[in-house]
């Protein structure tokens, strides 16, 4: 008989576990939407400059800094999109993609980027150059 009562005392009424099961869940729930809300600024879309003419090259040991005659404001979501474009340098890509730009920029010939995503340089975030588009009748018409 004193078995029972201490194993009744000790068990927890049904509804207390379905409580605690649907707090979980619910956290869960919660956790996957607020991160889907807070990651979304993170994916990778895509954006593009206008057709023109490099106006600007910097270049560092890991990237370039682009400027365009004519500058995009807060593209990709970046908010310093206005002073320059991001190419990172140190692939084979943005090394061909450098050239291609001082090329661009030497003769004048007109140019667009796709830009993907932002980068972070300090306290700065700059649109991240992913394709190069020298113009011609097919891509700048």
């Amino acid at each position: 008989m004193v078995v029972n009562t201490i194993r009744t005392a000790v068990r927890r009424p049904k509804h207390t576990v379905n409580t605690e099961e649907n707090i979980v869940k619910n956290l869960i729930s919660i956790t996957v939407f607020l991160s889907s809300v807070f990651l979304s600024n993170y994916c990778l879309s895509e954006g593009y400059s206008d057709v023109t003419t490099v106006e600007g090259l910097s270049i560092g040991n890991n990237f370039a800094r682009v400027k365009l005659a004519k500058m995009k404001d807060n593209i990709e979501g970046c908010y310093d999109s206005q002073k320059f474009y991001h190419l990172d340098i140190t692939s084979k890509f943005g090394k061909m993609a450098y050239a291609t730009l001082l090329a661009a920029k030497m003769s004048s010939h007109k140019v667009f980027l796709q830009l993907i995503g932002c980068v972070s340089i300090g306290s700065k975030e700059y649109p991240s150059i992913s394709h190069v588009y020298a113009c011609d009748q097919r891509f700048c018409k």
